[in-house]
């Protein structure tokens, strides 16, 4: 089975369901699973992307609610189940929309973000500084 993610995706999309968070192994690490609503194909068939959040990310994750906007920056990894490979979209990174909209310093649990990243506008001159 192909997979449409590149090498180091990068995905926004719709939760379709509350994760799933759970502590797993001997280290009883938490991991947490949500799926992605990322648009259409071109035969109106709907693309979800299964993402899987470890440690930092898992807490932040957990917090997710249906319908959040979320932004994924990740890596791929198959697995196989009942004779089929699934894709999911591994987080190295992931904020809610209208927390990166916001810039906002404070996640919604009331802890910091693992990561902040800001935004800017380009100038409108197309002078980019890089």
């Amino acid at each position: 089975m192909q997979s449409n993610l590149g090498e180091f995706p990068i995905v926004v999309g719709k939760a379709i369901k509350e994760p799933e968070y759970k502590r797993v192994g001997s280290k009883d690490s938490p991991v947490c699973s949500f799926c992605l609503n990322v648009g259409k194909r071109k035969d109106t068939t709907t693309i979800f992307v299964n993402c899987k959040a470890w440690y930092k990310w898992a807490e932040y994750a957990k917090s997710m609610e249906k319908g959040d906007d979320v932004i994924v920056i990740g890596h791929k990894e198959e697995r196989e189940y009942n004779g089929k490979t699934y894709t999911d979209l591994v987080v190295e990174w992931m904020d809610f929309k209208e927390n990166v909209e916001t810039s906002a310093e404070i996640a919604p649990s009331g802890k910091p973000y693992p990561a902040t990243v800001k935004f800017e506008e380009a100038p409108s001159d197309g002078d980019l500084p890089f």
